[in-house]
């Protein structure tokens, strides 16, 4: 438990020394940044690290970590100093003591709450969990930066790797072991994203009482404290339906005994969300479980792709806490404090003053004189670095206040609003991209364009169950808080606006095999007319075209596209759901420019409000784009497309709907009262049943094993040999490392994964994701088996000097993947170590 305690002090030394900053930056909100300081200091200090490292300013040490810090403590203290920003921090947290108490104490819950979730199942044993260790230990190895790939030596990492380097710059200064720093991390960052969410919320309630130039009195400061922490709960701990169809499922609701003595039920059939389906085991109880499974891995599947004849494609609907429940220290949880991050910088851009001069690029030019500008394009750059499919969203966030706020500043020239917003957005664009240029320089991505969704369309029972706790509330919230403030012309027009917009963007789809067709043929013919085959030409068009169907299950274009209509007409409700979000919230935000020219106390929406529609709009945009395209990689369906997109949509409707619900209060009619408060008790105690039975479960295994935070404690201690040699290897010279090659999610890779040298290959299904194919891969499964197996010493030593292999290491695994032919090592290596079944030789 001493780690932990180290952490938390250097967590909340990092705060202290970017607080200054953040007080400067956040200089527009009433906590100063403060909930966000600590945020701030690691993507600052993580970014230095990575720079002076990248460029060879500093080493991959504990002393380059520590230096780096201290670094960035002096640049704020100079900037505090030269700001005379001193007295007024010590006058602020005199006076806001509850507020920084009130962090400190979300901060140690959520820290006490995670600690007692990871030491209850700390193991760093299946789903993505070895991959993810293999990356932070293979940065703590690297001698240079971009680090090595330990999966693929001779090659840098080709993923998105910087909160495991922000992770591995941590380890370098407590020097926690990295099997224990894996959970440390799980735990710190779900109090980052708790206070950074209270803080969002916090600022928002707190905001909009300014706008109302209402007093702040300390009895309204209390109340926006105590409506926040709806914003981590609904974040982090309210979860979709599913663990509340469990619960119904358990208890035998629907289900009843035919005339053969089988259980049936025409309800859990339609539903069709896998092992629900099948009867609940008897007797009938209270405990949400069933035989032959893990009950609470399915709230992350609830969704399915049908193609045309049916067969199901798995998706992956993940939302926070089932991420931290699981415990994969995944780009999609890493970034989430700093999405939360961009998402305060975004607000912060639209509650801020403008300058507002007759020429373009001076006002572009004072906009980046002020240092929040360039932090902005920091924070939205990291992601990028973090997890790259949050990119495009929050700067499309970040885009939309950035013309918003010229809006409220120029609405009389729209030719000038247009050609200022072209141009600050560009500028910011590339901006974001210089700060990390070095990692997309190195980067792969397997990305292969977009493709229409056609015949993969989600049935809106399942997108209920997906997001019930949240749009139930947003629902009762636009009906009866938002609309009857709104003109009805801009409510009609916005409506139509949407509805035109989907009808536009799904005959764009529909008309995608056609276009795939006619592209071919006219490449083909052309081809053909430079002197090339015409029947050939012909055939290879029909070809790519029958390719690209078969993605759905079709046979023709025709039945494709038929099939899509049908699918689309018997099932609109999700559609038409989403359309009335999206058409509301475009409502908000154009009366809210209208109201541009009135004063703040005549505003019936406020600045608050048109933010709150942003993130609403762009949550129910993330969930409507993919039901029209999605992005092609390597599985060939909407699964990531879907994952990555209803997790930030999850993020943004948390806080929306928390927001929602602290203004319940504002609706005037109390009929919407009473439903709001209806509606959100049902919502919360839905989504609360899932974390109940599920964190319960894990408690009481708790009781039954060693609480420790160790995930590495399990695997190595069941193997005492490895054990052994793990540990000497973590204390050798730098250098490839040869071992056994097998498949993803396995044991292999498990050498390079505990000490970070790199091997040769390690999961070869995850390197062809992260490249984009096998290229780099080449040879080198069949060359490791060649080199274990063959009986000559000189084929064996030129795969060895090919690679620039200098440990050779055999154990079980190896044993049991090859037919190992070693007598050509004991003749012309040395052997640096041995036991009873692990062997290592040195060339």
């Amino acid at each position: 438990m001493g780690d932990l305690l180290f952490w938390w002090i250097l967590f909340s030394i990092i705060g202290w020394i970017a607080f200054p900053l953040c007080f400067s930056l956040f200089n527009n909100l009433y906590t100063k940044g403060y909930s966000f300081s600590k945020i701030t200091g690691l993507l600052i200090w993580g970014y230095a690290y990575w720079i002076g490292n990248t460029f060879g300013l500093i080493g991959n040490t504990r002393l380059g970590a520590i230096f780096t810090l201290i670094a960035i403590l002096f640049v704020s203290i100079i900037f505090s100093y030269k700001k005379h920003l001193w007295i007024e921090i010590y006058d602020w947290i005199k006076a806001h003591r509850k507020i920084i108490l009130f962090s400190e104490v979300i901060f140690f819950i959520s820290i006490l709450f995670m600690t007692i979730m990871r030491g209850a199942n700390p193991e760093i044993i299946g789903t993505e969990k070895p991959m993810e260790l293999t990356f932070i230990n293979g940065i703590l190895r690297s001698q240079s930066f971009p680090p090595n790939d330990p999966w693929l030596s001779g090659y840098s990492i080709s993923y998105y790797y910087f909160g495991y380097l922000i992770i591995a710059a941590i380890i370098k200064i407590i020097g926690t072991n990295p099997g224990i720093a894996f959970n440390l991390a799980l735990i710190f960052w779900f109090a980052l994203i708790s206070i950074g969410a209270f803080g969002i919320l916090f600022n928002l309630l707190i905001g909009k009482i300014e706008q109302d130039k209402k007093n702040i009195s300390q009895k309204k400061i209390n109340s926006a404290i105590i409506n926040s922490i709806l914003a981590p709960v609904f974040l982090l701990i309210v979860s979709n339906g599913e663990g509340f169809l469990e619960l119904l499922h358990s208890l035998g609701f629907f289900w009843k005994t035919d005339q053969s003595g089988e259980m049936v039920s025409r309800f859990w059939s339609w539903l069709d969300i896998r092992e629900l389906s099948n009867p609940p085991p008897m007797p009938f109880d209270w405990n949400v479980g069933r035989i032959g499974g893990t009950w609470w891995w399915r709230a992350s599947r609830v969704l399915q792709d049908f193609t045309i004849q049916g067969q199901p494609r798995e998706i992956i609907d993940e939302f926070p806490f089932f991420s931290f429940y699981l415990g994969d220290l995944h780009p999609h949880v890493l970034a989430m404090p700093f999405v939360l991050l961009c998402i305060i910088c975004s607000y912060t851009l639209l509650i801020g003053e403008r300058e507002n001069e007759n020429s373009i690029l001076k006002n572009v030019a004072s906009f980046w004189k002020k240092g929040f500008s360039w932090f902005l394009a920091l924070a939205l750059g990291s992601l990028i670095f973090i997890n790259t499919w949050d990119f495009p969203i929050y700067f499309g966030l970040a885009g939309v206040v950035y013309v918003i706020s010229i809006f409220y500043q120029k609405r009389e020239s729209i030719g000038l609003i247009i050609k200022e917003s072209i141009m600050g957005l560009f500028i910011l664009g590339v901006i974001c991209i210089i700060f990390y240029l070095p990692f997309l320089i190195s980067f792969s991505s397997q990305a292969g364009g977009i493709l229409p969704s056609l015949i993969f369309q989600t049935r809106s029972v399942h997108l209920l169950v997906m997001f019930l706790p949240f749009i139930a509330i947003l629902l009762s919230d636009i009906l009866f808080r938002i609309l009857p403030d709104l003109p009805r012309t801009i409510i009609r027009r916005s409506f139509l606006i949407s509805l035109g917009g989907y009808i536009i963007s799904l005959m764009v789809s529909l008309l995608f095999p056609f276009v795939i067709g006619v592209v071919h043929d006219i490449y083909w013919y052309i081809q053909n007319c430079l002197g090339g085959n015409y029947e050939n030409s012909i055939q290879l068009s029909s070809q790519h075209l029958q390719a690209f169907i078969s993605i759905y299950g079709a046979s023709s274009t025709q039945e494709l596209i038929l099939g899509t209509i049908e699918r689309i007409i018997s099932d609109p409700i999700d559609i038409m759901v989403l359309i009335i979000m999206v058409s509301a919230m475009i409502s908000i935000i154009i009366h809210s420019i209208k109201q541009a020219e009135l004063t703040e106390n005549q505003l019936s929406i406020n600045k608050q409000d048109s933010f709150i529609g942003l993130m609403i709009l762009l949550g129910a945009g993330l969930i409507l784009f993919p039901e029209i395209f999605y992005l092609r990689d390597q599985f060939g369906w909407r699964m990531n497309t879907i994952f990555k997109f209803y997790f930030q949509s999850w993020i943004l409707f948390s806080i929306s709907a928390a927001y929602a619900v602290s203004q319940s209060n504002k609706i005037k009619k109390l009929l919407g009262k009473k439903v709001i408060s209806a509606v959100t008790l049902v919502s919360i105690i839905s989504g609360l049943v899932y974390p109940f039975f599920s964190t319960r479960e894990r408690i009481e295994g708790l009781v039954s094993r060693e609480f420790t935070l160790n995930g590495n404690q399990y695997s190595l201690l069941s193997n005492q040999d490895e054990y052994e040699a793990v540990k000497y290897l973590n204390l050798v010279p730098f250098g490839v490392i040869s071992e056994a090659v097998g498949g993803s999610y396995s044991n292999y890779g498990r050498i390079s994964k505990f000490t970070g040298l790199p091997t040769l290959l390690g999961w070869p299904g995850h390197e062809m994701q992260w490249r984009g194919g096998v290229e780099e891969i080449g040879s080198r499964e069949s060359d490791i088996k060649e080199m274990y197996s063959t009986n000559d010493w000189i084929t064996a030593k030129d795969i060895l000097e090919k690679y620039n292999l200098r440990y050779i290491y055999i154990g079980d695994v190896e044993r049991n993947t090859y037919q190992i032919s070693e007598e050509k090592f004991k003749l012309n290596l040395p052997v640096i170590f041995k036991n009873s079944s692990v062997v290592i030789y040195e060339y």
